[in-house]
């Protein structure tokens, strides 16, 4: 049996994941996530970004490698290196797919996906759905930290929290650690940053390294 070698798109926006439609081929209108086959000379991070170019007119960002998948089909054997992924930009288009959706953890099960794209979806639902164990701790440190309040943001209520305060290097750390990894990518005077909402609040902080973060921000917003 031969084997076909294929990267997969995981990309995210938040708690939620970007699914694609099938629209030719023997699995018409299954599910899968956006991706392609490894071309001669290609490594899996190139072939990745290609291939969602050709797809979706988008530009990704390569977060981390997931996991791979192998999967015996009637005619072949497929090897799926999947990555988690966020867009550069909010632009997508549909080139070749025939419809789309974002999906949270709990709506992973609402289409009916390709197989081998089925496989992922336990390791995708704990990458995405935080552990109450997680909240527990994120509340934690929101509550146990001094929040300054910034009145040069009057039409927005703004807040900012300082590591030099408590001095506690490890847990503010683990705290921007966490946003960047169930945040969103945004743009903020040209510069990227990382956000993510709770309990009406939006938490974020510029990009740099997690080793860097000094200061956290915390906006009051409506949901």
């Amino acid at each position: 049996m031969r084997t076909i070698e294929v990267v997969a798109a995981i990309i995210r926006k938040g708690d939620k994941i970007f699914a694609t439609q099938r629209g030719y081929g023997d699995w018409k209108d299954y599910w899968e996530y956006p991706g392609g086959k490894v071309e001669m000379g290609e490594t899996p991070e190139e072939a990745l970004v290609r291939e969602i170019r050709e797809e979706l007119d988008a530009e990704i960002r390569i977060d981390k490698f997931l996991t791979t998948i192998d999967w015996d089909y009637p005619q072949f054997h497929l090897t799926m290196h999947c990555y988690i992924c966020s867009l550069q930009s909010e632009a997508l288009h549909l080139n070749e797919h025939e419809a789309a959706r974002w999906l949270g953890a709990d709506e992973l099960h609402s289409v009916n996906w390709l197989p081998a794209d089925d496989q992922l979806i336990p390791i995708i639902e704990k990458e995405i759905k935080p552990s109450i164990q997680d909240l527990s701790r994120v509340r934690a440190f929101i509550d146990s930290h001094e929040w300054h309040f910034a009145k040069t943001m009057p039409e927005i209520p703004h807040w900012y929290c300082l590591l030099k305060d408590k001095g506690d290097v490890d847990e503010f750390r683990w705290f921007a650690a966490y946003i960047r990894e169930h945040s969103v990518p945004g743009q903020f005077y040209g510069k990227t940053y990382h956000y993510f909402y709770l309990d009406g609040y939006k938490y974020w902080w510029m990009d740099a390294a997690v080793e860097e973060c000094d200061l956290i921000n915390r906006d009051k917003v409506e949901q």
